[in-house]
């Protein structure tokens, strides 16, 4: 016997950033239990930073979190989700990547780290 099908529907569209402020370069990463994962850079009236945020299956869009540092710009923020529903989050400061994960469960992202650029080598060329 097979499983009925699954009915799929748009949900009214939501706004994801602060309205008061441009964004830019969003990403998305959808889980297959319905989660929905959101990036994009924004400005901090100084820099542009990267901000995420969750929506659960069946819930609604936490506020965003600021992950990347104060005081140097980033930018292209890229998503990916597992099947597990961990989350890593990537983008660019400078000439460099950085990234993070918010594990299955967990109310935030972690700790930034740096992915090693060979001497010479820039990401943004």
């Amino acid at each position: 016997m097979a499983a009925p099908a699954a009915s799929a529907a748009w949900l009214p569209p939501l706004p994801l950033s602060a309205i008061d402020r441009d964004a830019s370069s969003p990403a998305v990463a959808l889980g297959a239990d319905g989660r929905m994962f959101a990036a994009w850079a924004r400005s901090d009236g100084a820099h542009s930073r990267v901000e995420a945020a969750l929506r659960p299956a069946g819930g609604v869009l936490e506020l965003p979190q600021i992950v990347s540092q104060a005081g140097v710009d980033a930018s292209q923020p890229q998503l990916g989700l597992d099947g597990q529903g961990n989350a890593i989050l990537m983008w660019t400061r400078g000439g460099e990547l950085q990234w993070t994960v918010r594990a299955a469960g967990a109310s935030a992202f972690g700790d930034l780290r740096t992915v090693p650029v060979p001497a010479g080598e820039n990401v943004n060329a």
